[in-house]
């Protein structure tokens, strides 16, 4: 429950700074409604923080946001669908660690450049890891 707050607050606190940032982008913007794409299947985290932060930025818009599912390939099809969207604004990638920082390590080619082809506007969660062991463990740090 305190998890859902915080990131909740996190969403909403990065949609009035993208919101700010479009504002002085371009007058009269939006239109018409906005579409987000996100590159994994309905139902998951970060289709749930898509919706909570598409249902923010359609009240501050004024204009509805329309959640887009299209999974596969680890957030390439997704990623490449956004790249060759008209650059205008109305079709935003949900992008994660996946689509964004690992895809384009672990993949010698993709169909789009990244991040040019969609560069970071807006952090909407940041994640903390714990790790666990039991106390017969003898390591006490973990290195990267």
């Amino acid at each position: 429950m305190v998890l859902r707050k915080y990131v909740l607050r996190a969403c909403v606190a990065a949609t009035f700074a993208s919101i700010g940032l479009s504002a002085a982008h371009a007058q009269g913007y939006p239109t018409r409604p906005v579409t987000m794409v996100v590159p994994f299947a309905a139902g998951g985290s970060s289709d749930i923080l898509a919706r909570a932060f598409g249902a923010s930025l359609a009240a501050r818009l004024g204009q509805p946001v329309i959640i887009e599912n299209k999974p596969g390939a680890g957030g390439i099809i997704a990623s490449d669908y956004v790249a060759r969207a008209q650059p205008d604004g109305y079709t935003l990638l949900f992008g994660t660690i996946g689509t964004h920082a690992i895809n384009p390590v672990l993949k010698k080619t993709l169909p789009f450049t990244c991040p040019r082809a969609s560069p970071p506007s807006a952090a909407c969660r940041t994640a903390r890891w714990c790790w666990w062991s039991t106390p017969r463990c003898r390591s006490r740090t973990c290195r990267a």
